[in-house]
């Protein structure tokens, strides 16, 4: 279309569109050093069923008694329980979220067993269980660290040869059925995600939401850590000796296991086989995850496209540095989005000006097109003259929209998924991580819902101002497109107010900012063209 500011809508809404695509895929992916590329699963993977079960004296006793404990740091509390001494939750603080985790740390075999023991103190418990023929024991202790706990897990084979052996440790259970619709939207599901790190690679599966066989997998690579996000937070799972490999096993539509598969075969008689696991519990936050100097930061990707992501991280990092200036986040998306305008707007006044020449010429074409009516090939063949004549591109309009695509989407993402933002208050608005809410009403209204939201209605007004003023100045000869135009004007912008109005706060921020400097940069070119039509040639 050669209307420059419906191609403008049209970006706005492809955004939010590839956003959700792309964090909707549900491929696996594999990245290293911050390249993503497709991971080719059959390569690595044997069927789960080859592995030989667990040579773990497994007890029939099931606890009739559950006692439950929690475990406190500054940022994170953590359920235990008794039975399986394994932990039941992770529940984080200051963004008061409770992970879709569930069966964590259980030994295959033993999650419903009765433990013994308990929290020595606030910060640490220790559960054991103990038969004729093994002792298994589990410590759980927060380090100094608010957001790293430490595990340990020791087997002692007190048989009198050494028949046990391979043990499954279940890191922790994806359990979806446990979604709270009220709290996690369509779009926020997208960004649930489970991912292993290797020495090849990182193997990621996003919108993990629902689960089947195919999910199934044994990823028999060197072992750097397990991880699990969703929209702000993560888990990952670093075991401190070598790992035989990590087995991902589908229980039913809600529910995936995975599990760490021990690297001995068997353990000596009255010998105790120790295992060490570092979990970090807390939000996605780059510098913090590197600071641990074991990879954590590789959990972070905002595509699994490497050019978007690299300036997704790179928006990243210059709010991050941008904030310790500038105490307000709001402020910083402002100053951030007029430096991205700034930066681009060589690449938006070209595309501007290539449409604004295509219009102008309008009138030229449609005698083109009635004179050689019979003619198509001697009609295209003037057309292409008449461009060249006046020296218009008739892709320039759009080649430098598609160059701007990659920077765009990542920004989008930045601003939709960074930890920055939740709870960060500006104006207004209380949470930039979510929908503005100048007014709450008890009573729910159509379209509108509980809350007024101001700043998607400001966008559709600018939206609507824009329209006008691309209408205003268009040459159109085609009543049908001019119908079509004034159509547009008034629905363009009543679609975005739609799909902008529950979205976060901080995200429409941005997108406020694109469209009042794109009616600046509007405004000039109306008035560049204007006063000189045959600038063109």
């Amino acid at each position: 279309m050669e209307n420059r500011t419906f191609l403008a809508i049209a970006l706005s809404l492809l955004v939010l569109f590839a956003y959700n695509s792309l964090l909707g895929n549900k491929k696996e992916t594999q990245s290293h050093d911050n390249i993503t590329q497709q991971y080719d699963v059959k390569q690595d993977v044997k069927t789960p069923k080859t592995l030989p079960a667990s040579s773990l004296p497994i007890p029939s006793a099931i606890p009739i008694e559950e006692s439950i404990e929690f475990l406190d740091s500054p940022a994170v509390r953590i359920e235990l329980t008794s039975r399986g001494g394994k932990i039941k939750s992770f529940y984080e603080k200051k963004f008061d979220n409770t992970y879709l985790l569930s069966d964590i740390l259980s030994l295959d075999g033993f999650q419903e067993v009765s433990f013994k023991g308990g929290k020595v103190n606030s910060q640490e418990a220790y559960y054991e269980y103990e038969n004729d023929e093994v002792k298994i024991g589990k410590r759980y202790s927060f380090a100094q660290d608010p957001y790293l706990l430490k595990f340990v897990l020791t087997i002692q084979n007190k048989r009198t040869t050494s028949t046990i052996g391979q043990s499954r440790l279940n890191l922790y259970t994806i359990d979806t059925s446990r979604l709270d619709n009220t709290k996690s939207p369509p779009t926020e599901r997208t960004l649930i995600e489970y991912s292993v790190s290797t020495d090849k690679g990182i193997i990621r599966k996003n919108n993990a939401v629902q689960f089947s066989p195919k999910d199934n997998n044994n990823v028999q690579n060197k072992i750097n850590w397990v991880g699990f996000r969703d929209r702000y937070l993560c888990t990952i799972f670093s075991p401190q000796s070598e790992a035989a490999h990590v087995l991902i096993e589908t229980i039913d539509k809600t529910k995936l296991d995975l599990k760490l598969i021990s690297n001995i075969d068997s353990i000596d008689p009255n010998s105790t086989f120790s295992s060490k696991i570092d979990i970090y519990v807390g939000p996605q936050d780059l510098n913090l995850l590197k600071n641990y100097q074991k990879g954590f930061e590789e959990i972070v990707s905002f595509s699994s496209i490497g050019i978007i992501n690299v300036f997704a991280l790179f928006i990243y990092h210059t709010l991050e540095k941008l904030h310790k200036l500038i105490p307000l986040w709001g402020l910083c998306i402002i100053i951030v989005s007029l430096a991205i305008y700034l930066l681009l707007y060589p690449l938006t006044f070209k595309s501007m000006a290539s449409m604004k020449k295509m219009q102008i010429l309008q009138p030229k074409i449609a005698k083109l097109r009635e004179q050689y009516s019979n003619n198509p090939q001697k009609l295209n063949t003037e057309i292409m003259e008449l461009y060249k004549e006046n020296r218009v591109n008739p892709f320039g309009g759009c080649l430098p929209i598609f160059i701007q695509m990659p920077i765009f989407i990542g920004l989008y993402q930045v601003l939709w998924r960074s930890s920055f933002f939740k709870g960060s208050s500006f104006l207004w608005m209380k949470d930039l991580s979510q929908p503005d809410r100048l007014l709450t009403f008890s009573t729910e209204l159509p379209l509108f819902g509980h809350e007024l939201n101001l700043l998607p209605l400001i966008m559709g007004v600018l939206i609507f101002i824009q329209q006008w003023m691309s209408t205003k100045s268009n040459v159109v000869t085609d009543p049908a497109q001019a119908s079509q135009q004034k159509m547009m004007m008034y629905m363009v912008p009543g679609m975005v107010v739609f799909f902008f109005y529950h979205l976060a706060s901080g995200l429409t921020i941005y997108f406020i900012i694109f469209y009042s400097m794109s009616i600046l940069t509007q405004s000039i070119m109306n008035k560049k063209f204007s006063k000189n039509v045959q600038s063109i040639k």
